[in-house]
């Protein structure tokens, strides 16, 4: 039998339509819901990027974007759109496995019924006691962590903690004292909209800025010596290619510029002898001192050439806001929340540290740890970021967290105060 999930985005997408379009989503979503087969209810737009992306009809205005799956009976449904503009989307987007397990599987009418009718609640709104424990507490004495695999709650978690420091701040010193981050553009714009779900108050919510890390540090170095160019990655790579070529290294272009961003710029060496001392845990392949010695010439002509060019990569901002901020000694947040934390690269942690006095609620931090963009391991304590006696792991699914929710608004006469 055909089965629906329903993606994380699609909810808070849901909550903006009209009405009436809403109650057509309604009934084709429940439509599909009773389906045995799914094929006859779905259509395959032409020149789709991603093979796997059907349509469904909604009304004569509406279509639903659904990723098929690559084996079993359950579908995804991505958005809704008007029917002009299916194809385009179809033709110019193509998912990752992961994009299904930010998904909700709905196992029938009423659990569909109660998604839809709080969408926002369904995902984000409700907390489990555990999460609840963690969100809500008074004060952490230092930062404080919460692990977890894929949907346990991590992000809303992230996302209330936010709301009650904003709520908490009362009249602050500094305009927007709490900065919620991510390590890339997109998970922070999810993180926006979750955000104005959830918190009502526009004078609270205007207390917590949304941005991830990279333009952190573009911002800081702006204001300190004007708009940064970024370069070109292609260009970079071509930078790295001849210098590997001019110097007839033993190392491909992509071993040296993994390299210069995962130990050089991650440990922010300034000088040769320092990297010829350094570590280099999770680099696999060993270095001579002979070969360290060529890395470092190389490294130093491809930065000579983005300085003389006036270009820089995103990781060297990130170290050059945290020098900046820490000769002017003036922390630009009071608290900071960080989502995805796993995939921060050790010069974006120390932007983070430097952009927030070590105190009380100072770095909340939400990761899973089983899942990272760099081999390499952060050690927080290395960063003077102490989570010890502070961390907590979760393990509810959110499946779990759904049936709560469900039950409880079924058994509650008054009305559930959700975003």
């Amino acid at each position: 039998m055909a089965r629906l999930a329903i993606g994380k985005e699609f909810l808070a997408e849901y909550a903006k339509l009209d009405r009436d379009t809403r109650s057509a989503v309604d009934t084709a979503i429940a439509e599909f819901a009773r389906q045995t087969h799914a094929g006859p209810f779905l259509e395959t737009p032409r020149d789709s990027r991603d093979s796997r992306i059907r349509t469904i009809g909604i009304d004569g205005v509406w279509r639903g974007v659904v990723l098929a799956p690559d084996s079993g009976d359950t579908y995804c449904l991505l958005t809704v759109l008007p029917h002009e503009k299916v194809n385009d989307f179809a033709a110019s987007h193509r998912f990752g496995a992961a994009r299904a397990s930010r998904a909700l599987e709905v196992r029938d009418e009423e659990e569909l019924r109660l998604i839809l009718a709080h969408p926002f609640a369904a995902w984000r709104a409700f907390l489990h006691p555990s999460q609840h424990e963690i969100a809500y507490r008074v004060s952490y004495s230092g930062s404080a962590q919460v692990t977890g695999g894929p949907g346990t709650g991590k992000t809303v978690t992230v996302l209330h903690r936010a709301a009650i420091l904003a709520e908490r701040a009362g009249q602050p010193r500094i305009p927007r004292p709490v900065l919620l981050t991510t390590f890339n553009g997109n998970l922070a714009e999810s993180l926006h909209a979750q955000l104005d779900l959830l918190v009502p108050d526009a004078a609270v919510r205007d207390r917590v800025e949304v941005l991830n890390v990279d333009r952190l540090a573009y911002r800081v170095v702006k204001q300190a010596r004007g708009t940064p160019v970024l370069v070109d990655e292609r260009e970079l790579r071509v930078r790295w290619a001849q210098a590997a070529a001019d110097a007839g290294l033993d190392l491909t272009s992509a071993f040296l510029k993994n390299e210069w961003e995962q130990v050089i710029l991650a440990q922010d060496l300034r000088t040769e002898q320092a990297y010829l001392a350094c570590p280099r845990t999770g680099r696999g392949r060993p270095l001579t001192r002979a070969q360290r010695r060529q890395v470092w010439q190389a490294a130093q002509r491809v930065t000579a050439e983005l300085a003389a060019a006036r270009e820089s990569t995103h990781l060297q901002l990130a170290n050059e806001a945290t020098h900046l901020l820490r000769q002017a000694g003036e922390p630009c947040y009071r608290h900071i929340l960080v989502d995805e934390a796993q995939d921060l690269h050790l010069a974006q942690w120390r932007l983070l540290r430097a952009a927030v006095a070590p105190g009380p609620d100072d770095l909340f931090i939400a990761a899973d740890p089983h899942q990272r963009i760099y081999d390499s391991r952060v050690s927080l304590a290395s960063l003077q970021i102490s989570v010890r006696g502070r961390s907590r792991r979760l393990s509810l699914s959110s499946r779990a967290r759904l049936a709560r929710c469900a039950s409880l608004i079924a058994k509650s006469s008054r009305r559930a105060v959700f975003a």
